[in-house]
Protein backbone atom coordinates (compact mmCIF):
# COMPACT_ATOMS: atom_id res chain seq x y z
CA UNK A 1 0.00 0.00 0.00
CA UNK A 2 1.42 3.68 -0.74
CA UNK A 3 0.43 6.78 0.35
CA UNK A 4 -2.13 7.18 -2.48
CA UNK A 5 -4.18 4.82 -1.17
CA UNK A 6 -3.71 4.57 2.13
CA UNK A 7 -4.76 8.28 3.34
CA UNK A 8 -8.36 8.36 1.97
CA UNK A 9 -8.73 5.60 3.82
CA UNK A 10 -7.76 6.99 7.16
CA UNK A 11 -8.73 10.95 6.39
CA UNK A 12 -12.62 10.36 7.73
CA UNK A 13 -11.50 8.60 10.95
CA UNK A 14 -8.57 10.98 11.30
CA UNK A 15 -11.03 14.12 11.42
CA UNK A 16 -13.49 12.68 12.81
CA UNK A 17 -11.37 11.79 15.93
CA UNK A 18 -10.14 15.31 15.97
CA UNK A 19 -13.55 16.92 15.89
CA UNK A 20 -14.18 15.01 18.64
CA UNK A 21 -11.46 15.79 20.54
CA UNK A 22 -12.01 19.57 20.13
CA UNK A 23 -15.49 19.07 21.17
CA UNK A 24 -13.95 17.01 24.22
CA UNK A 25 -11.57 20.15 25.28
CA UNK A 26 -14.60 22.71 24.42
CA UNK A 27 -17.18 20.84 26.37
CA UNK A 28 -14.25 20.29 29.23
CA UNK A 29 -12.83 23.88 29.23
CA UNK A 30 -15.00 26.24 27.09
CA UNK A 31 -16.10 28.20 29.49
CA UNK A 32 -12.62 29.43 30.39
CA UNK A 33 -12.85 31.33 27.20
CA UNK A 34 -14.78 33.60 28.29
CA UNK A 35 -13.63 33.77 32.37
CA UNK A 36 -16.36 31.11 34.24
CA UNK A 37 -14.32 29.79 36.25
CA UNK A 38 -15.59 27.65 38.82
CA UNK A 39 -15.58 23.97 40.71
CA UNK A 40 -18.07 22.42 37.66
CA UNK A 41 -14.51 22.93 35.48
CA UNK A 42 -13.12 20.85 36.87
CA UNK A 43 -15.36 18.09 37.07
CA UNK A 44 -16.01 18.26 33.52
CA UNK A 45 -12.62 18.56 32.68
CA UNK A 46 -12.06 15.40 34.38
CA UNK A 47 -15.49 13.31 33.73
CA UNK A 48 -17.01 14.69 30.62
CA UNK A 49 -14.04 15.33 29.01
CA UNK A 50 -12.90 11.58 29.00
CA UNK A 51 -16.16 10.12 27.79
CA UNK A 52 -16.53 12.39 24.85
CA UNK A 53 -12.62 11.39 23.54
CA UNK A 54 -13.36 8.08 24.35
CA UNK A 55 -16.81 8.04 22.78
CA UNK A 56 -14.50 10.13 19.47
CA UNK A 57 -12.27 6.82 19.98
CA UNK A 58 -14.85 4.26 19.50
CA UNK A 59 -16.62 6.15 17.02
CA UNK A 60 -13.22 6.43 14.83
CA UNK A 61 -11.83 2.93 14.95
CA UNK A 62 -15.26 1.64 13.89
CA UNK A 63 -15.25 4.02 10.78
CA UNK A 64 -11.44 2.82 9.63
CA UNK A 65 -12.72 -0.80 10.24
CA UNK A 66 -15.86 -0.48 7.95
CA UNK A 67 -13.88 1.92 5.73
CA UNK A 68 -12.27 -0.76 4.18
CA UNK A 69 -15.34 -2.73 2.62
CA UNK A 70 -17.45 0.20 2.82
CA UNK A 71 -17.33 3.96 1.77
CA UNK A 72 -19.09 6.42 3.45
CA UNK A 73 -21.22 9.46 1.96
CA UNK A 74 -20.47 12.71 2.25
CA UNK A 75 -23.76 13.69 3.50
CA UNK A 76 -25.64 10.97 4.74
CA UNK A 77 -27.56 9.81 7.77
CA UNK A 78 -24.08 9.41 10.19
CA UNK A 79 -23.19 12.88 8.96
CA UNK A 80 -26.20 14.11 9.90
CA UNK A 81 -25.90 12.33 13.37
CA UNK A 82 -22.29 13.34 14.09
CA UNK A 83 -23.31 17.05 12.97
CA UNK A 84 -26.05 16.99 15.26
CA UNK A 85 -24.20 15.37 18.13
CA UNK A 86 -21.02 17.83 17.94
CA UNK A 87 -23.31 20.76 17.97
CA UNK A 88 -24.95 19.72 20.83
CA UNK A 89 -21.76 19.40 22.32
CA UNK A 90 -20.95 22.87 21.75
CA UNK A 91 -24.17 24.23 23.18
CA UNK A 92 -23.64 22.13 26.54
CA UNK A 93 -19.75 23.71 26.28
CA UNK A 94 -20.76 27.24 25.83
CA UNK A 95 -24.43 26.82 27.90
CA UNK A 96 -22.82 25.22 30.84
CA UNK A 97 -23.38 27.18 34.24
CA UNK A 98 -20.49 27.21 36.61
CA UNK A 99 -20.08 28.24 40.51
CA UNK A 100 -17.82 28.49 43.32
CA UNK A 101 -16.74 29.78 46.29
CA UNK A 102 -16.64 33.57 44.99
CA UNK A 103 -19.08 35.45 42.87
CA UNK A 104 -16.28 36.25 39.83
CA UNK A 105 -17.01 32.17 39.38
CA UNK A 106 -20.60 31.89 38.98
CA UNK A 107 -22.13 32.52 35.39
CA UNK A 108 -22.27 30.57 32.01
CA UNK A 109 -20.81 31.62 28.58
CA UNK A 110 -24.80 33.02 27.71
CA UNK A 111 -24.43 35.24 31.09
CA UNK A 112 -21.15 37.02 30.52
CA UNK A 113 -21.68 37.65 26.53
CA UNK A 114 -25.07 39.11 27.70
CA UNK A 115 -22.84 40.97 30.18
CA UNK A 116 -24.54 40.01 33.74
CA UNK A 117 -23.00 37.21 35.09
CA UNK A 118 -24.63 37.32 38.46
CA UNK A 119 -27.96 36.98 37.15
CA UNK A 120 -29.90 34.56 38.21
CA UNK A 121 -32.14 33.73 35.07
CA UNK A 122 -29.73 34.09 32.30
CA UNK A 123 -27.99 31.18 34.99
CA UNK A 124 -30.99 29.79 35.00
CA UNK A 125 -31.89 29.71 31.01
CA UNK A 126 -28.24 28.71 30.27
CA UNK A 127 -28.68 25.46 32.92
CA UNK A 128 -31.95 24.45 31.44
CA UNK A 129 -30.31 24.83 27.41
CA UNK A 130 -27.38 22.96 28.37
CA UNK A 131 -29.34 20.20 29.91
CA UNK A 132 -31.15 19.97 26.49
CA UNK A 133 -28.29 20.10 24.82
CA UNK A 134 -26.40 17.51 26.57
CA UNK A 135 -29.95 15.19 26.25
CA UNK A 136 -29.83 15.68 22.69
CA UNK A 137 -25.81 14.98 22.41
CA UNK A 138 -26.40 11.43 24.08
CA UNK A 139 -29.55 10.44 21.81
CA UNK A 140 -27.81 11.60 18.50
CA UNK A 141 -24.55 10.29 19.51
CA UNK A 142 -26.01 7.18 20.19
CA UNK A 143 -27.65 6.84 17.08
CA UNK A 144 -24.77 7.88 15.09
CA UNK A 145 -22.31 5.08 16.92
CA UNK A 146 -25.33 2.92 15.42
CA UNK A 147 -25.38 4.21 12.20
CA UNK A 148 -21.78 3.48 11.76
CA UNK A 149 -22.24 0.03 12.62
CA UNK A 150 -24.69 -0.71 10.23
CA UNK A 151 -25.51 2.19 7.46
CA UNK A 152 -25.75 1.33 3.72
CA UNK A 153 -25.21 2.37 0.72
CA UNK A 154 -28.36 3.19 -1.14
CA UNK A 155 -29.39 0.95 -3.52
CA UNK A 156 -28.77 2.24 -7.30
CA UNK A 157 -31.39 0.83 -9.95
CA UNK A 158 -30.56 0.29 -13.60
Amino acid sequence: MNQRTVWPKIKFPLLLLIAFLFAAIWVGVGRLTFGVFGWMAFITLFMFTPIIALYGIIVSIIVAVRQRTYRFRKWGPFMTWVVITLAALFCVGFFMPDGGDTPESLGSGLSVMLLDRTNAAWVGISGTVMMLSAFIAVVSGLIALVLACVERQPRREP
